[in-house]
């Protein structure tokens, strides 16, 4: 599976320069339903919520829910970065991060450790989705 196979080289453990944003508190420039046209993440995508992240892969049908426990945000050569700590369904405790640059009046995101795939947030919020975790 992409994702699956992928998530474990995606959670960076970088915590330089870092703030806590609240406790949990995601920023509004995060939320939403994020893909990309890179054709190794075909059929792949992950949405963030105020309280879960999922990850997704439609041609594997694939699909991982978690809590998310913890945010912090930094600067890092002018560009925002993400670190967000989530929990997955058996309790094991991850991190992600992630840059955030602003393009125009929207942002993409980049994985820390694969700065050459931009991932770009769709129009369609996942605010009113419901996820069991």
């Amino acid at each position: 599976m992409k994702f699956k196979g992928l998530l474990p080289g995606l959670l960076a453990l970088a915590l330089f320069g870092c703030q806590l944003i609240g406790d949990k508190t995601v920023p509004q420039e995060l939320i939403g339903l994020w893909e990309t046209t890179a054709e190794q993440y075909e059929g792949c995508s992950f949405q963030i919520s105020k309280d879960i992240i999922v990850f997704s892969n439609r041609n594997e049908n694939y699909l991982e829910s978690n809590r998310l426990t913890g945010i912090e945000k930094g600067e890092q050569e002018g560009i925002t970065i993400y670190h967000i700590t989530f929990e997955n369904d058996e309790g094991l405790e991850y991190k992600l991060s992630l840059f955030y640059i602003k393009k125009g009046n929207r942002g993409v995101l980049q994985f820390k450790n694969q700065e050459n795939v931009q991932w770009t947030k769709k129009d369609t919020s996942i605010d009113s989705m419901e996820y069991s975790l």
